[in-house]
């Protein structure tokens, strides 16, 4: 879905996103890298900011994959707050950075939590399905494993590999204190 920034009302606009409607189930599957049995729900509100458009609500997804430790079929389940802010990209559009400027002026200083912008599409387009994409990437964890709250074992089971912990080996034989015999110069 592509809003155009300089269309949105003052107000903004609702979006909601479920399954249902293709380009979001696509962009969020490419995300996922084609993840299977894909849930999605995203309440949305899309405004105008900065000369931008800022992506604001909540969103969950659900879909099932493997656990990258002991390989068992897992369900993760991804979400939270929705917080994305779009700029015209600087070195494209010299009005575009009159505007931004312009629109600047009046704003606050950001702090260095909030330097995190993307950018718009040329002609001020935001395209909603790769910023779903964004989020979903901003959420997912690096590993998926087993014992990760936001994972579910598919059986049920909890993970054969994170329950029992390896023995500790304990010392190398022989090598109980390799460095006892240094000294340090006086």
């Amino acid at each position: 879905m592509r809003v155009f920034v300089s269309q949105l009302p003052a107000s903004g606009v609702a979006v909601e996103v479920s399954p249902a409607l293709p380009w979001a189930a696509a962009a969020v599957s490419e995300a996922l890298d084609g993840a299977a049995g894909l849930h999605l729900r995203f309440d949305l509100r899309v405004e105008g900011a900065l000369g931008g458009a800022r992506v604001q609500g909540h969103g969950e997804v659900r879909y099932d994959t493997v656990c990258d430790r002991c390989g068992a079929a897992v369900q993760c389940t991804l979400g939270g707050p929705v917080d994305l802010l779009y700029v015209p990209d600087p070195g494209a559009d010299t009005a575009a950075d009159a505007r931004l400027a312009a629109a600047a002026a009046g704003e606050r200083a950001l702090s260095g939590d909030q330097l995190d912008v993307g950018f718009l599409e040329p002609g001020g387009v935001l395209d909603l399905g790769a910023a779903l994409a964004e989020q979903v990437v901003l959420w997912a964890p690096m590993r998926v494993v087993c014992d990760d709250p936001a994972v579910r074992p598919a059986d049920g089971q909890p993970c054969a590999v994170g329950a029992a912990a390896p023995p500790d080996p304990g010392p190398a034989p022989g090598r109980s204190r390799p460095f006892a015999g240094l000294r340090l110069p006086e």
